[in-house]
């Protein structure tokens, strides 16, 4: 007999997300689907949630010599949905144009400072109109983050810069960024640059911050008896970060926000892995956990890292990694394989990339990331 052909639907989720779902064929319970160009067998009549601000194309044929397929396409719609879609694949992070064509963009890494240079005042952004017009996907950080913050911010209300110190040798001043007083010309900061990039479609992800140090991981305290000498208590920390959240919330309503995480030196691992729930709750979708230390093997981080690498894994996607540097990455085929593994969607290069990893390591690797679920 004549298997008919199903019926294929598309339906948006209050989330913003968007499914694929068909008619069941009995006794058929098994479909070959093939979504987004990529071929996959199905048990079940539901894609599960797709980003909704990109174009999808579906065709669902039942597993019967003589079926019939039937294809549908969603489109979304003006504005590109709730959210931006996620950076997928391997980026440069040290660039916007990456070394590969195959590679869809990069980090533009840039700090406050440069981009404002009197409190409250406008923002000089030819660095971010330049890697707009390269047309290429990117992601926006900055780093130093408190360390790259301007003099006027810095030293705020009289306040004396305090000289922090890491572990790998890096030094830099920073300001009260515990206090009121400077979270609100940061506040000031943040709108004023969401305001003008919002709606920039190539500007996909902007790493928050605000309260880091040396480097755009904000959860790192070194030199960490000087800052409390100036005032950082754990609490004042703790209400610093819940302020990044609600501040890049209300200034970036579509584009997607990296929490760059780390085993948090004064909170403690668990205070982290609960930052890490409530920056989805808040921010759902829109919220790319992710951390900048990631090597091979993942056992010589220590038991935390892989502690909070496994959580990150059960909130799920969109996802980010960044290795280490080639001196601490390890073996980079294996080290990719552990971002894949944890259900990354976009992993950021070291530098030398090009030149120090083999390219076909490299392409299987993008293939998987970008087949990770977002």
């Amino acid at each position: 007999m004549t298997i008919p052909a199903v019926t294929v639907t598309w339906a948006t989720n209050s989330d913003g997300t968007v499914q694929a779902s068909w008619t069941a064929e009995t006794p058929f319970d098994e479909y070959t689907v093939v979504l987004d160009g990529a071929t996959t067998l199905v048990k079940g009549t539901s894609t599960g949630k797709l980003p909704g601000n990109v174009a999808h194309s579906i065709t669902v044929t039942p597993s019967a010599a003589d079926a019939t397929a039937a294809s549908a396409t969603f489109t979304p719609s003006s504005g590109g949905g709730t959210f931006k879609a996620p950076l997928s694949g391997l980026l440069d992070r040290k660039g916007v144009k990456p070394a590969y064509t195959w590679m869809q963009g990069g980090v533009l890494n840039t700090t406050w400072a440069a981009l404002q240079s009197s409190p409250n005042g406008p923002l000089n952004t030819g660095v971010i109109d330049q890697a707009i017009a390269t047309g290429k996907p990117f992601k926006l950080r900055l780093e130093p983050d408190g360390g790259g913050a301007p003099a006027f911010a810095k030293s705020v209300a009289g306040f004396s810069p305090v000289t922090v110190s890491g572990a790998q040798g890096q030094s830099c001043t920073v300001g009260p960024f515990w206090r009121a007083d400077y979270i609100a010309l940061w506040e000031s900061f943040v709108h004023a640059l969401g305001a003008k990039y919002d709606t920039t479609p190539t500007l996909r992800e902007i790493i928050m911050g605000g309260m880091g140090l040396c480097y755009s991981e904000p959860m790192l305290r070194y030199s960490t008896s000087a800052l409390q000498a100036a005032g950082l208590t754990v609490a004042l920390d703790e209400a610093a970060f819940a302020a990044m959240l609600g501040i890049f919330k209300a200034a970036c309503p579509t584009t997607l926000l990296d929490l760059t995480c780390n085993p948090a030196p004064l909170e403690g691992l668990a205070w982290t892995l609960s930052f890490m729930t409530e920056a989805r709750t808040q921010l759902g979708k829109q919220c790319v956990l992710g951390n900048n230390s990631l090597r091979a093997p993942v056992a010589s981080l220590g038991t935390q890292y892989a502690a909070m690498y496994a959580a990150q894994q059960k909130l799920g996607p969109p996802i980010y990694y960044q290795t280490a540097t080639p001196s601490r990455v390890g073996d980079m085929a294996t080290c990719l394989a552990s971002a894949v593994g944890y259900g990354a969607n976009s992993v950021e290069l070291p530098s030398g990339y090009q030149t120090n990893y083999p390219e076909a390591v490299l392409q299987a690797a993008q293939a998987k990331l970008i087949g990770n679920p977002v």
